[in-house]
């Protein structure tokens, strides 16, 4: 089940300077001094299949070349373990060219 093919018609396109993912009372921000135009993606808002399994918080990928510049995000307080798991299986899911 390779879902990959989807992932450049999923989330919002933007060229907003500060791009800011939170869940949970957890933040982060990414800056992008360049506005370049960014895919923000956020995989609890996206429809997936159930049997999809573990998925991270979510996922910034530059707009023109995809192939290159994905950002996997897990925000979490505890339980590492399980945030890799669901960083691993969104990265086989989801990545143009998954490396675990």
């Amino acid at each position: 089940m390779l879902l990959n093919c989807k992932l450049n018609h999923m989330g919002q396109t933007t060229t907003n300077r500060s791009i800011v993912f939170s869940a949970k009372g957890k933040r982060i921000e990414f800056v992008n001094a360049n506005v370049r135009t960014v895919r923000k993606i956020n995989l609890d808002d996206e429809d997936l299949p159930v049997k999809f399994g573990f998925r991270c918080d979510g996922i910034l990928v530059d707009d023109k070349s995809m192939d290159w510049h994905e950002h996997y995000i897990e925000l979490k307080g505890s339980n590492v373990r399980h945030a890799i798991d669901q960083l691993a299986n969104s990265l086989k899911l989801l990545s143009r060219e998954p490396r675990i």
